[in-house]
């Protein structure tokens, strides 16, 4: 295809240019959030210090850290020497986050201060089985040792209960009995099928409180929910089971002021960053993503003069991974994106790209502000939150955050489905191609290998959760084309009435 019949060149594909002119094999940063770079993080993973302790201690383990500052990252490298991404390591990760929260949530009847033990024991097991089930389906060693007959009626009785799998074909299927054993043996017995099948720990990574929305709402929401799991010690300390829990650092103080809660009986630490390490992530990226010989180690082997250094001088200031990694992504996409981009970066277009985040700073500090002057009013006035104008879909992007009107709703936006948003959100009012979506969204050339049924079903989800918040409004709206890059999807981010279309 000629370069003429194809959708006009976006900034994705001048830096696609750029960068290979370059001898780079993608962009160093353009992923700032670790659960998209699952397979490239180990890498360039920064070890902020402590990671050996933490992969290899039976003993409880929090990990405390701020947002952006890594503890996604921290998790997926500690899962990546668990199974299933280490076939055959003795590890087995079982991740309890937002899939297993909502678990305890329906439970509980939707309320928080009903949250047992229990519940948190029957959403451990439901993920702990499906993850061994997913082992015995594709691990011979661990089917033949479950093929004794003892060991084959145990898996049998917690695939029934907590795991329905049809892949194991040497399990009974013959209904098993309840038996009367309580939640903590249930949880016992399930670390002792483990070791049966020479898995020598499962490893439960507890994470994302702070981007769930029912524990999200507050700390103390947060404390109640983590109270009969954490302020429980027989079940963090259940033998053949490691837990960690990565939370934010708010949660720490108030954690605290609870007896239950035994910082005595856990490895605790916190993730900081400091000049050396921040600098370590810079030049790891550029390494990482470098195909030429010798590899790229520092900004100023891409920049003009000395800009270099001044621009890791800026970066410092910001002392988080998170704003180091979008800048420098702002950084080469604006300078790509040029008319005519050079093959170093200049002072000038570095002046513009601060410029331009210290504004995007300030709009997003005063959306923020107008949110809770509304609030603030509506609780003056003696209004509803229902009288409160919804306001417009906004996307805090530094912050992880996606807000309609007053309600925060990122946490019900899966990681693929959150891209589509960003692409149409960076494009508002304008039509959004479907090849563009998958340039920016995939980040597939050509629209290659992703359906339209695939673009449609995200566009689809995401139109569901804005109608759950706000059902009179449509917030996406389909344009119509003979050709696939003539149609597509735009972007109202302040909603159109149904009724007015």
């Amino acid at each position: 295809m000629s370069r003429s019949s194809k959708a006009p060149f976006s900034p994705y594909n001048n830096l696609t240019l750029w960068l290979d002119r370059r001898g780079f094999t993608g962009n160093p940063f353009e992923y700032s959030n670790a659960e998209y770079e699952q397979e490239a993080l180990p890498g360039y993973f920064v070890d902020i210090g402590e990671f050996d302790q933490l992969l290899h201690t039976h003993q409880p383990s929090i990990v405390y850290a701020g947002r952006g500052c890594g503890k996604t990252a921290q998790r997926q490298m500690l899962a990546a020497y668990c199974r299933p991404v280490q076939p055959d390591s003795p590890f087995l990760a079982i991740h309890y986050t937002h899939d297993g929260f909502e678990n305890v949530f329906r439970q509980a009847g939707g309320e928080g201060n009903e949250i047992t033990a229990s519940h948190h024991i029957h959403a451990l097991l439901q993920i702990g089985m499906t993850a061994l089930a997913n082992e015995i389906a594709h691990d011979e060693t661990i089917r033949n040792a479950l093929n004794h007959p003892d060991a084959a009626r145990q898996l049998n009785a917690y695939v029934q209960r907590f795991a329905p799998w049809e892949k194991i074909e040497f399990l009974d299927t013959r209904p098993v009995e309840p038996g009367n054993k309580t939640p903590l043996e249930l949880l016992r017995g399930f670390a002792q099928l483990l070791k049966k099948t020479g898995i020598q720990s499962g490893i439960v990574f507890l994470d994302g409180l702070d981007e769930f929305s029912q524990t999200a709402v507050s700390l103390s929401h947060s404390s109640a929910f983590l109270q009969p799991l954490l302020g429980t010690l027989p079940i963090i300390e259940c033998q053949g089971l490691a837990f960690k829990f990565f939370f934010s650092e708010e949660l720490e103080a108030a954690l605290q002021q609870n007896k239950w809660y035994r910082p005595d009986r856990m490895i605790i630490s916190h993730i900081t960053w400091d000049e050396h390490r921040l600098l370590a992530l810079i030049q790891q990226r550029l390494t990482y993503f470098s195909k030429r010989k010798p590899p790229y180690e520092h900004l100023a082997q891409l920049c003009e003069d000395d800009l270099g250094m001044r621009i890791n001088q800026d970066l410092l200031d910001f002392k988080l991974p998170r704003p180091v990694i979008r800048l420098l992504n702002q950084l080469f996409q604006t300078h790509a994106n040029q008319t005519s981009p050079t093959e170093r970066i200049s002072l000038a277009t570095w002046e513009g790209v601060k410029q331009n985040w210290r504004q995007q700073q300030t709009d997003s500090f005063s959306d923020l502000s107008s949110i809770v002057d509304s609030l603030v009013q509506a609780k003056d006035t003696g209004l509803t939150s229902e009288t409160i104008e919804p306001g417009v879909l906004r996307v805090e992007e530094e912050k992880g955050l996606v807000w309609l009107g007053n309600h925060e709703i990122r946490s019900q936006i899966n990681p693929q489905d959150y891209s589509v948003l960003l692409c149409l959100t960076s494009h508002p009012h304008d039509v959004c191609s479907k090849e563009m979506i998958v340039q920016e969204a995939w980040h597939i050339e050509n629209g290659a290998g992703v359906s339209d049924a695939a673009i449609a079903a995200s566009i689809r989800r995401l139109r569901q959760i804005f109608a759950s918040v706000q059902p009179d409004r449509d917030y996406i709206v389909t344009v119509r084309g003979k050709e696939r890059a003539q149609g597509g999807y735009r972007l109202y981010p302040a909603g159109q009435h149904k009724s007015s279309r």
